[in-house]
């Protein structure tokens, strides 16, 4: 009787999923030979949504690399219009001993699936006055500081509340390599 019940003790402590009914049978009849099935699991990918999925018109992500550095916040609008995306970025370009700036871009040969999203942007004109959601589509007429024909590319992986990328640019324009953009609530 003692064999059975730690036989069944240990199987229980080991955490297995499903045992058959002749293991708790075993004690009435030694001849059975206990038997344990396991379920076959196959590990599953789990699946992102797209950026734009049960959404329609925008979404927004954004990039702070430091919240003592407000000014320094990047914003990206997608713009979801069946199965099309588009959208604009716009953010900071440090100019070292010049000061700070602003460029807001479209973006161009925008790629996106459910994991993975690319795209690519030339800053263009650069401003002296911050560039946010509540201006971004105004005329920034005489505050010019300048342009860039900076082409910048971005890959990166949706991971559903959060895009991260990486940043490339044939003269090294990045602001950073390696950015994490929230969607904005």
């Amino acid at each position: 009787m003692r064999l059975p019940l730690l036989l069944l003790m240990l199987i229980s402590v080991l955490g297995c999923k499903k045992v058959d009914k002749e293991v708790v049978d075993a004690g009435a009849d030694m001849k059975t030979e206990p038997r344990i099935s396991v379920p076959e699991t196959k590990p599953q990918k789990e699946k992102q949504a797209s950026i734009c999925e049960g959404t329609k018109g925008e979404v927004i992500y954004e990039y702070l690399p430091d919240i003592e550095l407000p000014e320094h916040l990047f914003t990206i609008i997608f713009r979801c219009d069946h199965d099309s995306l588009s959208g604009k970025i716009f953010g900071p370009v440090p100019a070292e001993e010049h000061g700070l700036y602003f460029f807001r871009a479209d973006l161009e040969k925008v790629k996106a699936d459910s994991s993975k999203i690319a795209f690519e942007f030339v800053q263009g004109d650069v401003f002296t006055t911050q560039i946010t959601l509540n201006n971004y589509k105004d005329k920034f007429d005489g505050q010019g500081g300048g342009s860039s024909d900076a082409r910048l590319t971005y890959t990166g992986t949706n991971y559903g509340d959060s895009l991260v990328f990486h940043c490339a640019s044939e003269f090294y324009d990045c602001y950073a390599d390696d950015m994490t953009f929230v969607r904005k609530k």
